[in-house]
């Protein structure tokens, strides 16, 4: 290994083979990601967050409310 020749193809098929690999696993983690399988239990719960969260949108920004609030305030 004394030519630097040999070391300089080297260092480059090895940078070559590791940018493939990443485009390998990238391209695999992207494919698996695409098509998501989320059980239904996992589907209810986001339903029932989902619901609470605009049950509590409806809240703040009830007109009453923002009174109340001021009321509280004074």
């Amino acid at each position: 290994m004394s030519d630097p020749f040999r070391m300089v193809i080297l260092i480059v098929l090895i940078a070559g083979a590791v940018k493939v690999a990443r485009m390998y696993y990238r391209d695999r983690q992207e494919a698996r990601g695409a098509t998501p399988q989320i059980d239904e239990n996992i589907a209810s719960q986001i339903h029932a967050l989902e619901e609470r969260v605009r049950v509590l949108e409806t809240i703040v920004t009830d007109k009453r409310h923002d009174l109340r609030r001021e009321i509280d305030s004074l």
